[in-house]
């Protein structure tokens, strides 16, 4: 080994010592150096150089397990031979296993975590009695985990439980505190006693080891090499006791930068202060063990130019001392905003195929390390899939996301939740029940749209029938039916209150029914056919991971009583502790890993992604059985417990500097401006710290349309493409070139013809032909108002609706249509009982006129659904609400009747109109004054919605009924009474509601007065005084019932909606032409995409807004060809000046009507 990689230990200079030339039985030697410094390779070679000398020799290296795989094959890299036939790289536990073996190993199983769960959770109802701090909370969710931890901390931290005694005492027996030691204590003792005869944990293994050691052949007078930890556990120190008497030597490298007095603890607040304990906890076990201390190797700071910057920030970098600042913007750290987290993995994607294209860089010179690995895991594992770059996400896999975890958990929800819709179709659609995905979508439908929930029901035939399904369906559903039964059959014991043990042994038997190993295995071997090896070896392991569970659930909860739920809740804590391991499948690749637990080797390049406040650092997590505030109160007893919140954020900057110094070449931080959901998020205060050392570094946002971007990343070139095809200034040479090439590769050129479809084949289409026509609507089709008010917002949405009868699928639930459906039926119920009786309109009484209308509601929900209404009390509630709301409905209608001279005439009348479309309707009333000199006519269409008048919708064609009622009710009328002129006295909506007074009246007329003001007619009025005067003959006295008032001087104010005689008219007229125009587009076969949009001031809505098609049609504004039919709100008088010129123009020109629409 050259010395220019050795520095001094105190004053003198040293080499890393070679102790089979030396001869010293004992010793043990310090490794000391910063980031940068290259200690680990420094350590391997030195390591590999004395194996190779020494063949015979045993030797060890020793690193956190999850470290063991990647400096196995750094070694192997070192090494001349690229073997290390005589250096075993081990983490502590792997050790332990190696000295079992050669002793002849444990009697003790080792009890995981999810075996620690279930002794815990049977433990806590054998002892809950006992517990004083923690009574309360013993089956909470969530506490059984607690309990795991507290109890491992112990394990880890070998407290003893005298200590725990001692502790109590000293804070208190009757303190909080004290009685939460007391109830861990009790805990603690019980789980020890339950595992001394059968089982141990995995925090015992070095115990057991450290009572071993002396034993071991293998390990006497071997050479250890430890490396990469920042720090010891007690069971750790107490191993590395014996393991220094035993061995030969001992060399520990330890991060700490040699120009920041290795030697001098400092505070816990330092970046090295966990380090430096560790060396100074070292130092004193050497002395009291009277082993040789070797000097210590000082490693400085190489200074390779190329790394200069990031030098100067490991040097500084979380440091309290004074500096002065880097001069200039560094070349090898950069800072990038980006908008969204999306786009962070997209940039580092982008930035990492240019390196590799351009500079020769491979994809293992890469890593990506962040505070929180799944905000980032899908999008990094989407988007480096579609640009090819290989990706590994150090990352276990947990059991409990998996789909065939996600598949027993809705099986057994099934049965907890009495066949739920829900459930039953979350089991379906799991990807593991044999029951085809066509019968799957059948089934679904009819029970959406029947309601049809619960094992009895599903015990027996379907026999509800349901107007889309006829008598070859209800076969077919019903084999389905008997299959899904069939297959949960096994899950059906879990019905009854049992044991784990019967739960458990229903859970198997359905397991093997479903064939679930097999289907795993197939599952395994189709991902294997994709190249997809890390989901293939996940999918490998599914089935025996669970199998062992479900095992540890027999051995130790089996005569277990419990309910089917508390029975899921402890399977979900073992899923959720059971992490997949997967190893990396291939060596060149890109790591994405966490901050904190990913070690990474030898890396060019690191993206830190997520530099956002709350992501790093990460936040300081609560809760605990044990609080940080309790825990520095034992820091003064006996007890030794984990870090404290505090201190684990003190740590915490250790890992970031780790992460920080380690890439060679650059390093790259990212952040985003606003979280997935659009909210806008902050930076990181570690970012604060980097500009501290470079104030002249600023973020950077990447250029939108960069080209280099655009090249190396498949998402970024498909946005620009797209941009382009929408907007056709952006279609530049560059943007052509890119146009061609995704037309001529076979991986793009399918996905280039699928935006080409999506943005003109659907925006631009071409009118029916007339044979189509015919086949879809007839030579005279049939429509309602509503039909014809549908083609005037969009012709496209007609066409999906009317021409195809697109539907969404019919529910079994009440929606706001069923209820006004109700409603208008009750009213139609009750005129005809009005009718039928010995009372009118003016001379109904009271009670009359509620215990009918409450009889007409209450039958006609029964006919409705009388299943929804008998079943489900949230119905029976709306129930109650319909009966409320109608009679006061029918209270306000007697009110308004009263006020004038006007008697129902018709309810429910029916009429047709048209010649090109046969529109066809119903008039929910009609009222009428038959005087001498003339009949009047007035309107009232029901709206239990929020629909209002607008005579701007009437003018475009948008809101047609009201006038279209006028006109055919006033013609029925002519026809019926020759006699005598025909006045249309006015048409209205009235809002069936039941409003709520912000302020009491002082009595109950007055009361009654403003709620009947509050439910005035709302719509248009014949201006002549008389006709109003028929319909209300004191207008200014209260009730309101019109939606006219008068002024001072007896004449209408500006704000009462009004027409004369000769408007009406013109308006019947105007509607007349817009029928005919929008029937002429209808038959023409114009199905554009010509949505409106209404303007009114900062206001607009559009056909879009509730429209059910939009994930059919895809309409984009953006999209070159997509335009929005423009429509701008006016006001009355505007509209009655275009009525008249339209009107005008017509009757001058008698030619042909216009086509188009207005």
């Amino acid at each position: 080994m050259t010395s220019e990689w050795v520095w001094k230990a105190h004053g003198k200079c040293a080499m890393i010592s070679n102790s089979t030339e030396r001869g010293h039985e004992m010793s043990l030697q310090m490794v000391i150096g910063g980031a940068g410094t290259r200690r680990s390779e420094i350590m391997y070679r030195k390591l590999i150089e004395e194996s190779l000398a020494a063949p015979e020799q045993n030797f060890y290296l020793v690193v956190p397990e999850q470290y063991t795989m990647q400096t196995q094959m750094k070694m192997t890299e070192l090494h001349p031979g690229h073997g290390v036939m005589n250096v075993d790289v081990v983490s502590f536990p792997r050790l332990a296993y190696r000295v079992f073996d050669e002793l002849g190993g444990i009697r003790k199983t080792i009890l995981e975590d999810t075996g620690k769960s279930m002794v815990i959770r049977r433990l806590l109802s054998e002892h809950k009695n006992e517990l004083e701090a923690f009574a309360s909370s013993v089956g909470k969710s969530g506490f059984v985990g607690q309990a795991k931890s507290m109890l491992s901390e112990l394990f880890q931290y070998s407290v003893r439980s005298s200590e725990l005694s001692e502790s109590r005492k000293q804070v208190g027996e009757h303190t909080m505190l004290g009685k939460k030691l007391g109830d861990i204590q009790i805990l603690y003792d019980a789980f020890k006693e339950y595992m001394s005869d059968t089982y141990m944990t995995s925090e015992e293994l070095l115990e057991v080891l450290a009572q071993k050691v002396p034993d071991s052949g293998i390990l006497k007078d071997s050479i250890m090499y430890i490396d990469n930890f920042t720090g010891f556990t007690p069971s750790q120190y107490s191993l590395l006791e014996k393991l220094m008497l035993l061995c030969k030597r001992l060399v520990i490298g330890l991060s700490i930068d040699v120009h920041d007095k290795p030697y001098e603890l400092g505070q816990e607040s330092q970046l090295f202060y966990l380090t430096k304990e560790t060396l100074w906890k070292l130092n004193k076990m050497c002395i009291r063990l009277n082993v040789e201390k070797e000097p210590d190797i000082l490693l400085d700071t190489p200074g390779a130019v190329s790394r200069n910057e990031l030098n100067f920030m490991e040097k500084h970098l979380f440091r309290f001392h004074r500096f002065r600042p880097w001069q200039g913007i560094p070349e090898h750290l950069k800072v990038y905003a980006l908008g969204y987290p999306a786009e962070e993995v997209g940039f580092a994607a982008g930035e990492i195929q240019r390196m590799v294209m351009d500079e020769g860089m491979s994809y293992k010179d890469f890593a990506m390390v962040t505070g929180d690995v799944s905000r980032y895991r899908e999008a990094c594992r989407r988007q480096f899939d579609s640009v090819g770059i290989p990706l590994f996400i150090d990352d276990k896999a947990n059991l409990s996301e998996n789909s065939f975890v996600e598949m027993l958990r809705s099986g057994m929800d099934v049965i907890l939740k009495d066949f739920s819709y829900e459930s039953v179709f979350r089991y379906l659609r799991s990807g593991y029940s044999l029951v085809a995905a066509s019968e799957v979508d059948v089934l679904d439908n009819y029970l959406l749209a029947t309601g049809i929930r619960g094992r009895k029901r599903w015990s027996e035939k379907f026999i509800k029938r349901y107007r889309d399904f006829g008598p070859e369906d209800f076969v077919r559903i019903n084999e389905t039916r008997k299959q899904v039964v069939k297959e949960l059959e096994p899950l059906f014991e879990m019905g009854r209150q049992g044991t784990v043990g019967d739960y458990t042994k229903a859970l198997r038997t359905f397991i093997q029914e479903i064939h679930g190993e097999e289907q795993l295995g197939a599952y395994s071997e189709s991902f294997k056919a994709e190249g997809d090896f890390v989901r293939e070896r996940e999918y490998a392991q599914v089935y025996e991971a669970v199998d062992e569970l479900l095992e540890k659930c027999e051995q130790i909860l089996e005569n277990e009583k419990v309910s089917l739920k508390e029975y899921m809740e402890i399977l979900e804590a073992g899923f959720a502790e059971i992490q997949l391991g997967v190893i990396p499948p291939t060596l060149d690749q890109v790591v994405l890993g966490d901050l904190k637990r990913t070690r990474l080797g030898d890396v060019k390049v690191i993206f830190i992604l997520g530099c956002n406040d709350g992501v790093i650092p990460t936040p300081v997590s609560v809760g605990g059985l044990i609080t940080d505030r309790e825990k520095e109160v034992l820091a003064a007893c006996p007890v030794e417990l984990a870090p404290t919140g505090k201190q684990n954020n003190f740590r915490e900057k250790f890992y970031i500097y780790t992460a920080m110094t380690k890439p060679e070449q650059k390093l790259v931080m990212t952040y985003a401006q606003m979280d997935g959901s659009g909210k806008a998020i902050r930076p990181s205060t570690l970012l604060n710290d980097v500009y501290r050392i470079f104030p002249d570094l600023r973020p950077e946002i990447p250029e939108l349309w960069d080209e280099n971007r655009i090249l190396t990343g498949m998402q970024e070139s498909g946005y620009y493409l797209l941009e382009g095809l929408k907007k056709p200034e952006f279609r530049n040479d560059f943007w052509q070139t890119l146009f061609a090439w995704f037309s001529e590769h076979d991986g793009t050129k399918e996905k280039l013809s699928g935006w080409l479809s999506q943005l003109y084949d659907t925006q631009r289409m071409s009118p029916l032909s007339q044979r189509i026509i015919k086949a879809l609507y007839g030579e005279r089709p049939r429509a309602s108002i509503t039909t014809l008010e549908k083609y005037a917002a969009c012709a496209y949405a007609h066409f999906l609706s009317a021409g195809l009868r697109l539907e969404e699928r019919k529910t079994s639930k009440l929606l706001p249509p069923d209820l006004g459906n109700i409603l208008h039926q009750s009213m139609e119920r009750f005129s005809k009982a009005v009718e039928e009786s010995d009372y009118d309109w003016h001379t109904m009484p009271d009670t009359f006129r509620d215990e009918t209308m409450e009889r007409c509601v209450r039958e006609t929900g029964m006919e409705y659904g009388s299943a929804m209404f008998l079943e489900n009390a949230r119905y029976r509630h709306y129930l109650e609400q319909l009966v409320r709301m109608a009679k006061r409905t029918a209270w306000t209608i007697q009110k308004q009747i009263c006020k004038g001279e006007f008697v129902p005439a018709g309810f429910e009348t029916k009429f047709s109109v048209g010649e090109r479309v046969r529109l066809i309707g119903t008039v929910d009333r009609y009222d009428v004054y038959d005087g001498e000199e003339a009949r009047a006519v007035r309107i009232v269409d029901y709206k239990s919605g929020q629909k209002e008048f607008d005579l701007t919708e009437i003018f475009y064609g948008l809101s047609l009924q009201l006038v279209v009622y006028m006109e055919s009710i006033a013609r029925i009328e002519e026809e019926r009474h020759p006699e005598k002129p025909i006045v249309k006295a006015g048409m209205f909506y009235y809002h069936i509601q039941d409003p709520i007074l912000e302020e009491m009246p002082g009595n109950p007329e007055e009361l009654d007065d403003q709620l009947a003001s509050m439910l005035k007619l709302e719509g248009l009025v014949n201006d002549d005084p008389q006709v109003v005067a028929w319909m209300d003959e004191k207008l200014s006295e209260a009730p309101q019932v019109l939606p006219v008032s008068l002024k001072k001087d007896g004449t209408f104010s500006k704000t009462s909606s009004i027409a004369s005689k000769d408007q009406l008219d013109e308006l019947g007229y105007l509607v007349h032409r817009r029928i005919e125009q929008l029937a002429e587009g209808w038959m023409s076969g114009d199905i554009s995409k010509n949505p409106y949009v209404l303007i009114n001031g900062s206001k607009k809505r559009t056909a879009c807004d509730f429209c059910s098609y939009r994930g059919i049609c895809r309409f984009d504004e953006q999209v070159e060809g997509c335009e929005y039919h423009r429509l701008m709100h006016l006001s009355a008088d505007e509209v009655w000046q275009r009525i008249y010129e339209e009107v005008r123009e017509a009757w001058e020109n008698r030619g042909p009507k216009n086509s188009g629409r207005s």
